[in-house]
């Protein structure tokens, strides 16, 4: 139980949105920040043509920069993890405040309520341990 409740915890991921129209050189340069933000563990960037092929890909290859007269309005954006899941809302929120941020998005309310069961399971795993522990040293001292 407790490598399923750590496996999903390690799982979260911080979306941070890069602003239409920033620089190339910009958006490197706001990498490296966002690298250098305490409490990081990795950082990817997603460029804008990645994404429109991920679009297309999740509705069934369409082409839809034709449907678009050529035009790509998707932004770049960084997808931030955070070496302890205690850090994500700190990581988000120091993100957030860096330029050419437009929005960052971690899934709030879900990762509250995620590590609200997560807590639960992990006490449900406690006692089923403790449970079994009693229930062994009842079994032992009953046969001896």
């Amino acid at each position: 139980m407790e490598n399923i409740a750590r496996t999903m915890e390690n799982n979260i991921e911080i979306v941070a949105w890069v602003e239409v129209g920033t620089s190339p050189d910009e958006v490197q340069k706001l990498g490296r920040q966002l690298e250098n933000i305490p409490g990081v563990s990795s950082v990817k960037l997603v460029t804008k043509e990645e994404g429109l092929a991920k679009v297309n890909q999740y509705y069934n290859n369409r082409d839809l920069i034709i449907a678009m007269d050529g035009v790509n309005p998707l932004p770049d954006y960084y997808i931030l993890k955070a070496g302890n899941p205690k850090l994500v809302s700190e990581v988000a929120e120091k993100a957030n405040v860096l330029p050419y941020i437009e929005y960052v998005d971690y899934g709030q309310k879900e990762v509250n309520k995620l590590f609200d069961i997560l807590k639960w399971i992990r006490w449900l795993g406690h006692g089923v341990a403790g449970l079994l522990a009693v229930a062994s040293i009842a079994l032992v001292a009953i046969t001896i």
